[in-house]
């Protein structure tokens, strides 16, 4: 068993608990490296770490892989949770009404994906998993058909036109915004074309190993200092890539790549620390269930205000609401967190165990 990269996962568990803190409402308070001025990107770039344009897999095999892999998984908890807000409505959390449909189950992951309020971060995942299939499908094949010994040369040509390909889509986004305001139908190609760089990157890092360089303490403080002088020149550096919104045609990309490279190395410092890396390595080894619960978490900590009578039902108006946000969100992030894990350890597992435990005796069973 192929054993796993402790400061990959001390990346991811970075990068979940910027996912947190951003849903939180304290990811503004962190006017360098705010969350939402790289975090989807991040995990983008993750995921490309990971793949290599030197094998070609079988169309059917790829889709059928990642199809088990993310999109099942995602689609099981859309219906879940598409329960507990018809439950918690009639509880009298209002906010929450949404009908069964099997089109916002179905469909709505694929567009904004807030339907059911707390599948809201879902997006990334259907995302991510056109991502995969362009790539395992389309870009390994296209690698074949150039024969050139000059390797580094076509990897870079394939990075620049992806980087170019991103560039185009903050532009034409910014001036869906200017015009006529949210495209559903296009928003989903935007971030589409906005993702492809991000995970190519993280090919191009992997294949090259330069993990190393980033690591070094003034590699660092420079990035710092640049991604300082971005920030302090444009004044926001946030943009919402689950609806493409970008606050100008440049800065996504700039201040992503800054704060990857940043994060990138400082979680290879991270790893080498024994207390640092168990606990963000057991996060950013849970990051998933963390991404499909922990706004659910949030909701658990208000309802628990109600119990108490410090807030009403109608006082949570939607899946972000915070009693007294500027004291309490740290106590929303540590349940956002500790709900996914508790909730996927103790529940979810469990429950996969014995489907496959079921699956396993129903194939024993079967006539040889």
């Amino acid at each position: 068993m192929k054993e796993r990269n402790l400061s990959v996962d001390v990346l991811r568990g970075i990068g979940i608990l910027l996912v947190v803190s951003g849903h939180a409402s304290s990811g503004s308070s962190m006017n360098v490296f705010a969350p939402y001025s790289f975090h989807m990107p991040l995990f983008f770039f993750i995921s490309g770490l990971f793949f290599s344009d030197s094998k070609v897999d079988g169309v059917l095999s790829t889709i059928v892989k990642n199809t088990k892999s993310l999109l099942l998984y995602s689609t099981a908890f859309y219906i879940f949770y598409a329960g507990v807000c018809w439950v918690i409505t009639r509880l009298g959390f209002t906010a929450f009404s949404q009908p069964f449909s099997l089109e916002l189950i179905f469909l709505n992951q694929f567009t904004t994906s807030g339907a059911y309020r707390f599948t809201a971060a879902y997006w990334f995942i259907p995302c991510l998993f056109f991502v995969k299939l362009y790539f395992s499908l389309i870009h390994v094949r296209l690698i074949s058909l150039i024969k050139s010994r000059r390797e580094g040369l076509v990897s870079l040509s394939f990075l620049a036109a992806y980087m170019a390909i991103a560039f185009a889509a903050v532009v034409y986004s910014v001036e869906m915004y200017e015009q006529k305001g949210v495209q559903l139908d296009k928003i989903i190609y935007y971030r589409f074309a906005f993702a492809l760089f991000f995970f190519y990157l993280g090919s191009i890092v992997s294949k090259y190993k330069v993990q190393r360089i980033f690591s070094n303490i003034f590699v660092l403080a420079v990035l710092y200092i640049v991604q300082q002088q971005l920030w302090a020149s444009a004044g926001n550096l946030d943009f919402w890539m689950q609806v493409s919104k970008y606050q100008a045609t440049y800065l996504p990309v700039i201040s992503s790549v800054l704060a990857i490279a940043f994060f990138y190395g400082l979680s290879d410092i991270a790893a080498r620390n024994k207390s640092f890396s168990v606990v963000l390595g057991y996060v950013g080894e849970n990051s998933l269930p963390i991404v499909l619960h922990h706004i659910f978490g949030f909701f658990l900590i208000n309802a628990l205000l109600c119990v108490f009578g410090v807030i009403k039902p109608s006082d949570v108006i939607n899946q972000y609401y915070q009693f007294d946000t500027v004291h309490t969100w740290p106590f929303y992030i540590i349940g956002g967190v500790l709900f996914s894990l508790v909730f996927d350890r103790y529940a979810v597992r469990p429950l996969m165990n014995a489907f496959k435990n079921m699956e396993l005796l129903s194939a024993l069973k079967r006539p040889q």
